[in-house]
């Protein structure tokens, strides 16, 4: 069933991150960073079948190479503790396609960030088949027909952010419903939406990772918390089953037998 999952975050050289290795390891392809010359080189990495670079209008043909583009972000930072770029991760339907989720995708950050002047370079990740995801990364400064100019304060108001979480379940649901599906996500919280379970916890790493054992410590904390918060939700449900009926009804006007089961699988 679709779930709502949105964050930002800011790729930063105070945290010691490159950009240019940002961007490669999104996009699975190998990356000569200028900066500290080296090669980041990520195109073993699986899963990443979508890649592309979305430019504003008058931007120049350079920002569309990949490679150029990150390195002239890096460039164009001096400090130490530079940002460099802002990151998203967005969880994708599950009940769209490839076609349609890279659709999806492509439709939000035009509309919500191409528009007002961010060069966005995202990839979608399908690595788990129960967890297709796109990474985001968006520059910072304003564009101009010669390259970067100064860098846009205002895009980093929380209000921004909000109204972010806000559209892109706005979004999503409006191609959800094109595509002929009755399930809807919600950028609220589920205690906003007064639901009474606890939200789910991002693990980071598939399923099959998850049973190899020899975990990072943070890794094998996450699961564990992961399984307190199901159970705990399941023994609320066991109690009282209309909790998961009132989920489920946020999501969906109508549901089977079977879509029941795979909630309370989850």
């Amino acid at each position: 069933m679709a779930i709502y999952h949105l964050t930002a975050k800011i790729v930063s050289r105070g945290k010691g991150q490159s950009a240019v290795a940002a961007a490669a390891y999104r996009s699975s392809e190998a990356l000569h960073d200028e900066r500290y010359g080296l090669t980041h080189d990520y195109t073993r990495k699986e899963g990443v079948e979508h890649s592309e670079i979305l430019l504003p209008d008058g931007a120049p043909p350079w920002m569309a190479d990949r490679q150029t583009l990150w390195n002239r972000v890096e460039a164009g930072e001096k400090r130490k503790d530079a940002q460099l770029a802002r990151e998203l991760e967005i969880g994708l339907p599950l009940e769209l396609n490839h076609a349609e989720n890279v659709d999806l995708v492509r439709d939000y950050l035009s509309t919500h960030f191409v528009s007002k002047g961010m060069v966005a370079d995202f990839s979608v990740h399908e690595d788990d088949p129960n967890n297709p995801h796109a990474h985001v990364l968006l520059t910072m400064r304003e564009v101009t027909q010669e390259g970067f100019g100064a860098k846009v304060r205002s895009w980093n108001a929380k209000a921004d952010l909000l109204k972010w979480r806000e559209t892109w379940a706005e979004k999503a649901n409006e191609h959800l419903i094109r595509a002929g599906h009755a399930v809807r996500i919600d950028h609220r919280t589920l205690e906003a939406q007064n639901i009474e379970l606890e939200p789910g916890r991002k693990i980071g790493v598939g399923l099959e990772r998850q049973g190899q054992g020899k975990l990072p410590r943070h890794i094998a904390e996450r699961i564990a918390d992961a399984e307190r918060i199901a159970r705990e939700n399941g023994e609320l449900i066991i109690a009282d089953p209309t909790i998961a009926l009132r989920s489920m009804t946020h999501q969906r006007s109508t549901f089977t037998e079977r879509d029941i089961a795979k909630f309370l699988h989850t």
